[in-house]
Parts: C-alpha cells; structure tokens; sequence
C-alpha cells in the first residue's frame, strides 16, 4: 500500500475514483461533487491547489483512496476532502492519510470540518476517533427545471450597502466559509448577490453562482434582517435569483444545502418545490 502526494498526472484518475465512490450515500464526502464535470471543476477551484495538500493511496497501482484539505487562513478554517476510501482497511487507510495531511495544513489554522452523508458511517466513526463533535444535520436540495418559478425581483449589488450586508451576513452565517469581503470578491458574470433594499436599508440578500459547464446553479447564502421577516422578502429574492440562473438555457438545476433544524427555510425550499436528495452530517475539531 502506498500513500503518495497527489501530481497532475493523476487528475483524472483521481475524478474517475470520485465519481464511482461519492454517489453512494456509505461514502458520499459534501465537498466533492456528483458528476465528473462537477468534480473537475470543484477540484481545480480548491486553494491552496491538489499538489500541495492531497494524499493518495495505491494498492497495486490502483487508486483506493484520497484525503486533502483546502483552508482559509482569514476565517481559521479547513476542509478536509475525504477520506473517501475503497479498500477492506478503510479505517487504518484512513488514519494514515489524516496523519499525513494533518502536517500540510498550517499550524496556525485552528478549525477543521468534515462533511459527509449521514448514511456514511465510516467517517462517522473516523471523525469521532480524532475527536471532531457533530455540528448539525443539513440537507440537500435540488429544484429541476421543469419546476414553474413564482414571479420575483431583487436590486444589483451597490457598495454603498456594505456596511450593512457585512453586519447581516455576521449575524445570519457567524461561521461562515466566505466573509462578506470575499463575497464581494468572486462577485463576476456567474457568481452574483441578489438583494432587497428600500429607502437606504437592506432588508436581504441571496448569494450564488451558476455552472453552465455543469449545468448547474447553487445558492450559497439567503438572509433577511429580522425587522423585515414575514413579508416575503426571502420568497421573492429567491424566486428573483433562481429565474435568472434558469434564464441561462444551460442550467438544469438549482441546489443548495440548508440547516435541517431551520424549520422556515425548510418551508420556503418546500414551497418552492425543492426536492431533498440527502442528509448531510457535519463535524468540526478545534475552534
């Protein structure tokens, strides 16, 4: 069994064992993507890149398993990518590749996360032996195409609003994977925030991006300030982000991943036609 560092010769080896492996609920990983495109396109996005924090794993020239870790040293966070692992010994596999991995993530980063279905309890059991604490349940959901769009509207992004979308942000998502500041950075054709705005005040905001190549769009944020709830303002921004995502004939479907305790958005995504697809369990170390 050999643990080698990941190279570029292996890529598509490396997508080929993920999209075999991660459509099984017994070893879905949350970070990896379903289909070989959206795989590819997720891994190529991981900072800092695959060579400097992957490991994998051989057996007979085989590829039997993968575990790395993407971090962000402004929020003190990483992800480890894995273990996703085909092999009888998956859990000594697994220990040797987090020792490994453990030492090329910076000393500094003082939080780590796995995420993985709830049905996959292999690393259930692997996060519990290094001491990572459950965080939550969250679910999946997708809305296809064919799903009609209630009518919507929502204002471009102004950075005369920032102040108070940095504030709402803080308060809706404390630990969340992007600060405000890099929401507005990977802002572009693609990726884009939707907001609600009258007389000055912003009363919410949706953030998300499209994958036409993966024919694809996903909502990563949805927030509304609590002195502006229950008029619908969640409702109509998502219905305002969702048509325009769907208004590109390449995008299929919309997805997102939301708390399962949060009873309201669980309703809104309901209303909608947001059809759940799997059970996601968090677990995070440190922090």
């Amino acid at each position: 069994m050999d643990i080698i560092p990941y190279s570029d010769t292996n890529f598509s080896g490396l997508v080929q064992f993920i999209a075999r492996m991660n459509g099984r609920g017994a070893h879905h990983i949350g970070y990896f993507g379903l289909d070989a495109v959206d795989i590819e396109h997720g891994l190529q996005d991981i900072t800092p890149p695959l060579t400097e924090t992957f490991r994998l794993v051989f057996d007979q020239g085989e590829l039997v398993g993968v575990l790395g870790a993407e971090y962000d040293a402004e929020i003190n966070r990483a992800w480890l990518y894995g273990p996703l692992i085909d092999h009888p010994e998956w859990h000594v596999l697994a220990d040797r590749l987090y020792e490994q991995v453990c030492g090329l993530i910076p000393s500094t980063i003082g939080e780590y996360e796995i995420f993985c279905d709830a049905e996959n309890r292999n690393c259930q059991l692997f996060s519990a032996r290094h001491g990572f604490r459950q965080h939550g349940d969250h679910a999946i959901y997708s809305l296809p195409r064919t799903r009609p769009i209630p009518a919507g509207a929502a204002a471009a992004w102004e950075p005369c609003y920032f102040e108070q979308f940095d504030a709402l942000h803080k308060q809706a998502f404390p630990h969340a994977y992007y600060t405000s500041q890099q929401i507005i950075e990977k802002l572009d054709d693609h990726t884009r925030l939707w907001l609600a705005a009258a007389n000055g005040d912003l009363q919410g905001y949706v953030f998300g991006k499209t994958d036409p190549e993966a024919n694809a769009g996903y909502i990563d944020f949805i927030a509304v300030d609590e002195r502006y709830r229950g008029q619908h303002i969640g409702k109509t921004l998502l219905a305002a982000a969702i048509g325009e995502m769907f208004s590109n004939p390449a995008v299929q479907k919309v997805d997102l991943t939301v708390n399962a305790s949060n009873v309201a958005a669980v309703r809104l995504y309901d209303s909608f036609g947001f059809e759940r697809e799997r059970t996601m369990r968090a677990f995070r170390k440190g922090g």
